[in-house]
Parts: structure tokens; sequence; C-alpha cells
């Protein structure tokens, strides 16, 4: 099909359709911007409310009572306070058998090798078997475990002393408050 309209109608038309086009979507977006302005008088109408409920709470709350609850803050803060300074020191004189198993890896030396360590559980007792290089280095390690605070009855055979060198040994101790944790009543008595 041939178009036999001249070329000024044709620009002319074209612009035409240009200015429509633009006219209908200026419109529309006139009319988004209204209807978005229209949705949202009753949030702004409901923040205004809420902003002076929050301002009367707040200047009642900046009155009188503000003393009493301050005072009452400062002493539950004291009584809380004291409560976990005698919980600390309560539960740091518990043992478990995990700060056993520490304590005697600590007293550990490289002159006396810890191979097992048992623990009952009901009363207490722990003994420790391993080697020694020598009697003295032995004698150390029973004295390191006496010095732990934890730890009362370090019994160290005569038997064990027996051999100069390359000692195999067996001693037992006491453990004061011993207590087992989740973590422990599911781990095996004996450790090698």
């Amino acid at each position: 099909m041939s178009n036999i309209l001249p070329s000024d109608y044709k620009k002319k038309l074209l612009k035409d359709y240009r200015l429509r086009f633009l006219t209908v979507v200026t419109w529309m977006l006139t009319a988004l911007v209204l209807s978005g302005a229209i949705l949202l008088i009753p949030s702004y109408v409901m923040s205004g409310s809420v902003e002076r409920s929050l301002r009367s709470r707040l200047e009642s709350a900046n009155g009188s009572g503000r003393d009493v609850i301050s005072a009452e803050v400062i002493n539950e803060s004291k009584v809380t306070a004291e409560q976990l300074a005698y919980l600390d020191t309560y539960l740091g004189a518990i043992t478990t058998p995990v700060k056993v198993f520490q304590l005697v890896r600590d007293a550990e030396t490289e002159q006396v090798s810890v191979k097992g360590i048992s623990i009952s559980a009901a009363s207490g007792a722990v003994e420790i078997n391993g080697t020694a290089k020598t009697r003295n280095d032995l004698r150390s390690f029973a004295d390191s475990l006496k010095k732990i605070s934890g730890f009362s009855n370090v019994v160290l055979p005569l038997s064990n002393l027996a051999s100069d060198r390359d000692i195999d040994f067996s001693l037992s101790l006491t453990v004061k408050d011993l207590v087992l944790d989740a973590a422990t009543t599911t781990a095996p008595e004996t450790v090698e």
C-alpha cells in the first residue's frame, strides 16, 4: 500500500501522535500520584494520633514516678549483682570431670606421661595411670597434684617407687565437690 500523504502532513501527524501519547502518560502519572496521596491520608492521621499518645505518656513518665522507678531499678540491679557474685564464687568451687582432666593435664610434664584417668562419679575418687622417667619426676608430679585446691588425699603407693627409671605408676586422689553435668554423663568414665 502506498502512502500518498505529503511529507509535511506526515510529520505533523507524527507530532500530534507523540503529543497525545505524552498527554495520556502525564494524566496517568497524575492520577497515580493523587490516588497514592489519598491512600496515605489515613496513615498520616493515624501516626499523628499515635504521636500524641506517646508524647502524653512521655510527659507522665517524666513526672513524679521517675524517681520511684529509678530507685527500684537501682535496688534490683544491686540485688542481681550480689546474686551473680554469690553464684560465681559457688560455681568456681564445683569441679566437673572435664575440669579434673584439665587440672591433671596441666600438672603433667615432659618427664611424666599420663596414660589413663578413671573417675568414680559416686565417690569422687580418681585413679591416674602413667609413666614417669625417674622417681623424682613422679614425686614432683604427685606434689603438684597435692597443691591443687580441688584435690585431696593424693596417694602415691610406695610400690610405684621400687624402680629407679621408666616407672609405671598408679596414684589415687579424691575430688572435692565433683558434679556431673549433661555433657559428661554420656562420656565413658575411663579415658586412655
